[in-house]
């Protein structure tokens, strides 16, 4: 019994579109029919009109029997070409349109079907009256299983019309009793091998569409594994062309202030220089120590988000609690340039966010503010609810930020313009910034206008207290 079951499923299974193929097996089965159809017409139309010209220009019978013979052709023949030119016009249509999955696009195959047979079995049946073959019904049980491709099932019901209509004419036709059985045995004999062969077809198709869709299938894999190795290999230019960059930050930027420190330690120490000299210096050092400290910072912050590819680690943040702290880490810069600092961030705002990232994010914004405010301007830090978010803004009244600038910030490059008292940049803290906002769910946002100061915003997430 279970071998019985197991041979049961390899025939369906090779026999029978699965479910999973269904759509695009039929799919790909009309578009065959109505193709292959095409050249049948071709093929059929002028067989037709060469038997419509032999038979009309031929004498007439010289019996009755040979004139109704004749006549009989004539008249098939004539249907004939008329159908096929009707199915064949169809068929280019249906193509050129490439509406295969219409009702005319799944019907015309099984009516040419139906035609090419039953025509064979009356063309076959008038034939009797001046010989006992047969062969018209051959060749018709022949072609169609050639050209079209049909179910095992819905074929076995057409050879079977096909027969009858066979077994009908020639008894209509056929007065030898012992020609018609043979006849009768012998058009049965070639249903089955019609069947056969047409079966043997429409195995062989679901074989090739099972190997075209494994092979679609491989190419479409490859497709997307050098669709991954290409992303990665541009990945891997971005990442070597950053690396260049940061060597040139680092080299660039740290060199200087760590040489000038070097130096001032060393004519401390050989006592080249006085205490008075010293303390005069004192400010600048400071300021080159902290944009050291700033880029160092920055550095290790960018290293560890690209370099381990770090996620956000959301929790209740004090907005309020870490603007306080980074205005007393910028309190010399901000006393040096006499700028006003006021802090409006409401201390309800409970942020909702990664608490190593935005601490970052607000001090590199806060440190821009104060590189391009003149001196004697204002800063106004201040938060805002928008529906589920907080929107954080710095508002500073500098020298501004043109639409060219704004791009050039917002875009993936490196850029930086020296502050209003020459202070220098590397152009990592924006980029920075918006790596980590977004990482946190939110958006950067730039406005402002030259001369007229700008404004800093960026949203973020909340989670009421």
């Amino acid at each position: 019994m279970e071998f019985i079951t197991v041979f049961f499923r390899k025939f369906l299974f090779e026999f029978i579109f699965t479910s999973d193929e269904k759509a695009q097996g039929y799919k790909m089965l009309r578009r065959a029919n109505l193709s292959r159809m095409e050249f049948l017409i071709y093929l059929g139309i002028p067989v037709s009109l060469v038997h419509l010209a032999i038979f009309y220009f031929s004498p007439e019978g010289e019996t009755l029997l040979e004139e109704n013979w004749r006549l009989g052709i004539i008249y098939a023949h004539l249907s004939l070409t008329i159908l096929f030119l009707f199915f064949g016009v169809s068929a280019i249509i249906i193509n050129a349109k490439k509406q295969h999955s219409s009702m005319a696009g799944r019907l015309i195959p099984h009516f040419v079907f139906l035609t090419i047979i039953t025509a064979g079995a009356v063309i076959a049946g008038i034939d009797q009256l001046v010989t006992p073959a047969i062969n018209p019904f051959v060749v018709a049980s022949i072609l169609v299983a050639l050209f079209i491709y049909m179910h095992p099932l819905l074929s076995v019901v057409y050879y079977l019309i096909g027969y009858l209509v066979f077994n009908l004419i020639q008894q209509q036709f056929q007065t030898n009793q012992d020609m018609l059985l043979s006849n009768l045995v012998n058009g049965f004999t070639i249903i089955s091998v019609g069947w056969f062969l047409s079966i043997t077809f429409w195995r062989n198709f679901i074989f090739r569409f099972r190997k075209e869709k494994i092979i679609e299938t491989q190419k479409n894999e490859l497709s997307h594994h050098n669709e991954i190795l290409t992303a990665r290999a541009a990945e891997l230019n971005v990442a070597n062309r950053t690396k260049d960059k940061l060597f040139s930050i680092v080299s660039h930027d740290l060199r200087g202030p760590l040489a000038n420190l070097s130096s001032m330690i060393h004519l401390i120490k050989d006592e080249d220089i006085s205490k008075e000299e010293f303390t005069s210096l004192l400010p600048e050092l400071y300021r080159q120590t902290l944009l050291s400290n700033e880029l160092l910072e920055n550095l290790l912050s960018w290293s560890k988000n690209n370099i381990k590819n770090s996620v956000a680690n959301p929790e209740e943040v004090d907005l309020r609690e870490i603007t306080e702290e980074i205005i007393q880490l910028y309190k010399t810069q901000i006393e040096a340039k006499k700028l006003i600092v006021e802090n409006k961030v409401i201390d309800t705002h409970i942020a909702y966010t990664d608490k190593g990232m935005i601490p970052i994010v607000l001090r590199n914004l806060t440190s821009n503010a104060i590189k391009f405010s003149n001196s004697g301007g204002s800063i106004l830090m201040e938060t805002i609810m928008a529906n589920e978010f907080i929107e954080f803004s710095i508002t500073d009244t500098g020298k501004g930020i043109s639409d060219e600038q704004i791009k050039m910030v917002l875009s993936n490059e490196y850029y930086s313009t020296p502050g209003t008292a020459g202070e220098k940049g590397n152009g990592l803290g924006l980029l920075l910034c918006r790596e980590f906002v977004e990482k946190n769910g939110g958006k950067l946002s730039i406005s402002g206008s030259l001369g007229k100061g700008s404004r800093f915003s960026f949203t973020i997430p909340v989670k009421e207290k």
